[in-house]
C-alpha cells in the first residue's frame, strides 16, 4: 500500500521491542502548521513506548495460549497412551470369548443347546459391546484437539467411569503386588452434570 502525502517535514519514531524494529510512528508537518519541537519528539517518543508495550503483550498472549494448547495435546497423547495399553489387554479377554463363540457355532448350529445359544450367546454378545465401548473411548478422548469436547454436557455415572479407569489400569499393576479395590461411600454423589470423557481422562490421570 503507498499512499503519497505533500509536506513539509516529517517526526518518524520507530517500534522497537525484543525482537527489533516491528514498524514505525509517522507524523507530518502540513504547509501552514507549526515546525515540530521538543515537545513533539517527546509526545511520539512516548506514544512509540506505549504502542512497543501493547505489541509485546499481544504476542505474550499468544505465546500463552499456544503454550497451553502444547499442554493439552501433551496431557491428551499421555492419556490415549495410557488409554493404549490398557486397551490391548482389556480387549484380549473379550475376543477369546467370542472367539470361541464363532469357533463352536458350526458345530452347535443344528443342537437346541439352551446353554450355547442362550447364555453364551449373550456372553459373546457382551463382550464384542465391551470392546465397542473401549475403543468409543479412545476414540472420542482423541479426536479433538482444541481442549473442548463437541459432546454436550451430560449426566454421568462416577462409579463407572471410575471402574472403567481402574480396569484400564489393572494390567500395568498385576504381577507387582499391588491390589486395586472401588469402594464406593454412601455419601457420595452416584453421578455428577459434565463431560463424561474429560472426567475418564481425570480418572487416568490420577490413577
Amino acid at each position: 500500500w503507498r499512499s503519497v502525502v505533500s509536506a513539509d517535514e516529517f517526526l518518524v519514531v520507530p517500534l522497537t521491542g525484543m525482537k527489533g524494529v516491528s514498524g514505525a510512528l509517522a507524523v507530518d508537518k502540513r504547509r501552514g502548521s507549526r515546525s515540530f519541537g521538543a515537545d513533539d519528539s517527546g509526545l511520539l517518543d512516548g506514544l512509540g513506548t506505549q504502542a512497543v508495550i501493547a505489541l509485546e503483550n499481544a504476542r505474550l498472549v499468544e505465546a500463552l495460549r499456544e503454550s497451553r494448547a502444547q499442554v493439552r495435546r501433551a496431557d491428551r497423547l499421555g492419556t490415549l497412551g495410557t488409554l493404549a495399553a490398557g486397551l490391548a489387554h482389556e480387549i484380549n479377554n473379550p475376543l477369546v470369548s467370542i472367539k470361541t463363540f464363532l469357533n463352536m457355532a458350526p458345530e452347535m448350529r443344528d443342537r437346541a443347546d439352551d446353554s450355547f445359544w442362550g447364555d453364551y450367546h449373550r456372553l459373546a454378545q457382551g463382550e464384542l459391546e465391551r470392546v465397542r465401548g473401549l475403543v468409543g473411548t479412545m476414540s472420542r478422548l482423541g479426536g479433538s484437539d482444541s481442549g473442548e469436547s463437541s459432546v454436550p454436557r451430560g449426566t454421568v455415572a462416577l462409579g463407572e467411569v471410575v471402574r472403567e479407569g481402574l480396569g484400564l489400569i489393572e494390567h500395568q499393576v498385576s504381577g507387582q503386588d499391588v491390589r486395586l479395590q472401588l469402594e464406593v461411600l454412601d455419601e457420595s454423589p452416584m453421578s455428577v452434570h459434565g463431560l463424561r470423557d474429560q472426567l475418564h481422562q481425570v480418572v487416568l490421570n490420577l490413577l
